[in-house]
């Protein structure tokens, strides 16, 4: 029997799982991966002998879970090589308003975005995702890499301008 405050922390966690997935999805470049992984950490916070914190926001529930999932998929990369993520693919967010052209517009920008990611470094690439789709502030993103502040900002920092620069470049071909 799951204890009443185990069962709000599962709550909480449940309900920040928004983003969790992508950053999953990012980290492992393999969508089955990044499934088995977020699952896995559920399985496991869901047993009765685990012990949750309480969460006071839902943001911290979702950088707890981020942690989580984040060293689940480490642990992984541990005990097997990575396999090819060309088949990996994230779910677009909805456009608003459900205009199918907003909505195919969106969908290309996504996809294009989503490839830009994947062809930036991973240390750079992981700093952006877990910043942006992990909702983690850099301290908590350099002590999760085990990196400097600093070099998480520094990443970060390099990351946005390559992707700008990119994306004006592809800008102006079109």
């Amino acid at each position: 029997m799951v204890e009443p405050r185990q069962q709000e922390a599962l709550a909480a966690l449940y309900r920040a799982l928004k983003g969790v997935f992508t950053v999953a999805c990012h980290w492992t470049r393999e969508r089955a991966a990044a499934e088995d992984a977020v699952h896995d950490v559920f399985a496991v916070m869901a047993r009765p002998a685990a012990v949750l914190p309480s969460f006071q926001s839902e943001n911290d529930a979702r950088r707890y879970l981020v942690r989580a999932v984040v060293h689940r998929v480490q642990d992984s990369r541990r005990r097997r090589r990575p396999e090819s993520a060309e088949g990996a693919r994230l779910a677009a967010e909805p456009a608003a308003g459900g205009d199918p052209f907003a909505a195919a517009v969106a969908a290309d920008e996504a996809t294009r975005l989503r490839a830009l990611l994947r062809s930036l470094p991973d240390e750079q690439r992981q700093v952006v995702v877990l910043h942006l789709h992990g909702g983690l502030k850099f301290r908590e993103v350099a002590e999760l890499m085990q990196i400097p502040l600093d070099t998480a900002t520094t990443r970060y920092r390099a990351a946005l301008k390559k992707l700008s620069s990119w994306l004006c470049a592809q800008r102006v071909k079109e």
